[in-house]
């Protein structure tokens, strides 16, 4: 073997290895960026939860609602369950186990299948939301379900929330379906195989 094909066939290595190279780099700020948004949204979610349920117990001490106990309980229960499921979702997700590309690579992956979940999953939890919240509204005012339905708060959250959070959630899990892919490859491309 000579000299000029040797640096040929080293060229072709490194020109293989510079894309996954890149790829890991990317790969490893894309995760630490993520964690981050994480904790963020985790941070904001969770205040978000408190304020609506310290309200709502607000309304129910104040006496500012009929039956305000049933609706506080039926909205601590459907919360709890929403988060029960956000951790169930997320559990082993927070960060690599070590520093890794393995590692890295890995919990990416695991991130985009939860993300993939996550949509239906979040759209679900929303229509059984939803849903409780019109008998409980049927149960309190005794009004039938199209009175019900035709009330404006009913309207925006059913009507037109629902579509939009369904859109976005269905865009979501499509970003990270294609993104789950090209994370599968490049896992292939590491491990060899």
């Amino acid at each position: 073997m000579n000299t000029d094909d040797e640096l040929g066939d080293l060229r072709q290595l490194w020109r293989a290895a510079s894309p996954a190279g890149a790829d890991v780099t990317a790969l490893r700020c894309a995760v630490d960026a993520q964690t981050r948004h994480q904790v963020q949204v985790t941070f904001i979610a969770v205040a978000i939860n408190v304020a609506v349920l310290g309200w709502g117990l607000w309304r129910v001490l104040a006496g500012r609602v009929e039956q305000g106990w049933n609706s506080f309980v039926a909205t601590l229960i459907y919360s709890a369950v929403a988060w029960t499921l956000v951790l169930w979702l997320t559990r082993g997700l927070r960060a690599p186990r070590d520093e890794s590309t393995a590692a890295y690579l890995d919990v990416a992956i695991r991130r985009s299948r939860a993300h993939v979940l996550a949509a239906p999953l979040g759209v679900g939890v929303y229509i059984v939301g939803l849903a409780i919240g019109i008998v409980m509204r049927m149960a309190q005012s005794g009004q039938e379900l199209g009175d019900v339905l035709r009330l404006p708060q009913i309207i925006v959250t059913g009507a037109i929330v629902l579509p939009i959070y369904a859109a976005i959630m269905g865009v979501t899990a499509l970003v990270h379906h294609r993104r789950l892919r090209r994370l599968r490859a490049l896992q292939r491309s590491l491990l060899g195989g």
